[in-house]
Protein backbone atom coordinates (compact mmCIF):
# COMPACT_ATOMS: atom_id res chain seq x y z
CA UNK A 1 0.00 0.00 0.00
CA UNK A 2 1.26 3.36 -1.42
CA UNK A 3 2.65 6.15 1.64
CA UNK A 4 -0.04 8.04 0.04
CA UNK A 5 -3.02 6.27 0.79
CA UNK A 6 -2.30 7.72 4.70
CA UNK A 7 -2.83 10.68 6.79
CA UNK A 8 -0.26 11.60 7.80
CA UNK A 9 1.65 10.02 5.21
CA UNK A 10 4.25 7.87 6.47
CA UNK A 11 7.91 7.88 5.44
CA UNK A 12 7.55 4.05 4.14
CA UNK A 13 5.13 2.60 1.88
CA UNK A 14 3.00 -0.70 3.72
CA UNK A 15 1.92 -4.07 2.93
CA UNK A 16 -0.96 -6.09 3.89
CA UNK A 17 -0.19 -9.73 5.29
CA UNK A 18 -2.65 -12.60 5.13
CA UNK A 19 -2.10 -15.44 7.55
CA UNK A 20 -3.84 -18.61 6.49
CA UNK A 21 -3.81 -22.30 7.81
CA UNK A 22 -3.43 -20.83 11.30
CA UNK A 23 -3.70 -24.33 13.35
CA UNK A 24 -6.04 -24.55 16.52
CA UNK A 25 -3.86 -25.00 19.95
CA UNK A 26 -4.70 -28.79 21.14
CA UNK A 27 -4.98 -27.42 24.66
CA UNK A 28 -7.22 -24.83 25.57
CA UNK A 29 -5.97 -21.69 27.31
CA UNK A 30 -7.73 -21.54 30.46
CA UNK A 31 -6.01 -25.25 31.24
CA UNK A 32 -2.74 -23.40 29.92
CA UNK A 33 -2.30 -20.88 31.98
CA UNK A 34 -3.68 -22.66 35.16
CA UNK A 35 -0.40 -24.97 34.49
CA UNK A 36 1.56 -21.78 34.92
CA UNK A 37 0.07 -20.31 37.42
CA UNK A 38 0.74 -23.34 39.48
CA UNK A 39 4.33 -23.50 38.30
CA UNK A 40 4.73 -20.00 39.18
CA UNK A 41 3.10 -20.55 42.20
CA UNK A 42 6.53 -20.39 44.37
CA UNK A 43 9.19 -19.35 41.82
CA UNK A 44 12.09 -20.41 44.34
CA UNK A 45 10.39 -24.10 44.19
CA UNK A 46 10.89 -26.92 41.95
CA UNK A 47 8.71 -27.49 39.42
CA UNK A 48 7.82 -30.77 40.57
CA UNK A 49 6.87 -29.41 44.11
CA UNK A 50 5.05 -26.27 42.81
CA UNK A 51 2.59 -28.38 40.24
CA UNK A 52 1.90 -31.29 42.82
CA UNK A 53 1.06 -28.78 45.81
CA UNK A 54 -1.10 -26.36 43.61
CA UNK A 55 -2.86 -29.28 41.02
CA UNK A 56 -3.12 -31.69 44.10
CA UNK A 57 -1.08 -34.36 42.53
CA UNK A 58 1.09 -36.56 43.96
CA UNK A 59 4.42 -35.64 43.75
CA UNK A 60 5.21 -38.94 41.96
CA UNK A 61 2.89 -38.61 39.85
CA UNK A 62 4.02 -35.40 38.91
CA UNK A 63 7.71 -35.97 38.28
CA UNK A 64 6.50 -38.64 35.66
CA UNK A 65 4.04 -36.13 33.58
CA UNK A 66 7.80 -33.81 33.85
CA UNK A 67 9.68 -36.64 32.76
CA UNK A 68 7.31 -37.28 30.70
CA UNK A 69 7.85 -33.88 28.86
CA UNK A 70 11.57 -34.05 28.95
CA UNK A 71 11.64 -31.62 31.78
CA UNK A 72 13.89 -32.80 34.76
CA UNK A 73 11.60 -31.94 38.10
CA UNK A 74 14.59 -30.01 40.04
CA UNK A 75 14.15 -27.06 37.45
CA UNK A 76 12.34 -23.68 38.86
CA UNK A 77 9.81 -22.48 36.40
CA UNK A 78 11.62 -19.21 35.55
CA UNK A 79 14.02 -21.64 33.42
CA UNK A 80 11.23 -22.82 30.89
CA UNK A 81 10.67 -22.49 27.52
CA UNK A 82 7.31 -21.77 26.04
CA UNK A 83 7.59 -25.12 24.24
CA UNK A 84 8.24 -26.80 27.19
CA UNK A 85 5.11 -25.17 28.84
CA UNK A 86 3.11 -26.56 25.74
CA UNK A 87 4.64 -30.38 26.04
CA UNK A 88 3.46 -30.09 30.04
CA UNK A 89 0.31 -28.79 29.53
CA UNK A 90 -0.19 -31.46 26.97
CA UNK A 91 1.09 -33.89 29.46
CA UNK A 92 -1.33 -33.13 32.18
Amino acid sequence: VLKESFWPKPKVNSAILKISNIQKPKISRHKFFKIVKAGFAAPRKMMANNLAKELQLPKEKTCLILKKANINPMRRAETLNLAEWQRLAKNI
